[in-house]
């Protein structure tokens, strides 16, 4: 009976980490989806976002999304880069309930957007 409640636990534990979504980075292309176009720039990447999903700003090939396309290695610059004392977005302002850091992030967004061109 001890093995079986061992394999049960085994079983439970492999089945919740097979469903869990380890994300490093907040869904931008839900938020890109979802936010009211303002600009020019917004309403392009919209429609290349709807039709090409994360292809517009990942390279296809890559399935851990790592290597960027030139639209992708903009908006990426113009969001610090990646250098930890540059990067502009909070991931306390993309947490579910944070409205105040949510538009906060959405500005910044926006900002990276236009920016990006």
């Amino acid at each position: 009976m001890r093995n079986g409640g061992l394999f049960c636990f085994l079983i439970a534990v492999t089945i919740f980490m097979a469903n869990r979504s380890v994300e490093g980075r907040p869904q931008y292309k839900t938020t890109i989806d979802t936010m009211e176009a303002e600009t020019d720039a917004e309403k392009a990447l919209q429609t290349e976002v709807k039709a090409n999903k994360c292809n517009y700003c990942h390279d296809k090939a890559d399935k851990k999304k790592k290597t960027r396309t030139e639209y992708g290695q903009k908006l990426h610059d113009a969001l610090g880069g990646g250098s930890k004392e540059n990067f502009k977005f909070d991931k306390a302002d993309w947490k579910k309930g944070n409205d105040a850091g949510n538009k906060k992030a959405i500005e910044d967004l926006r900002r990276a957007i236009n920016e990006a061109g």
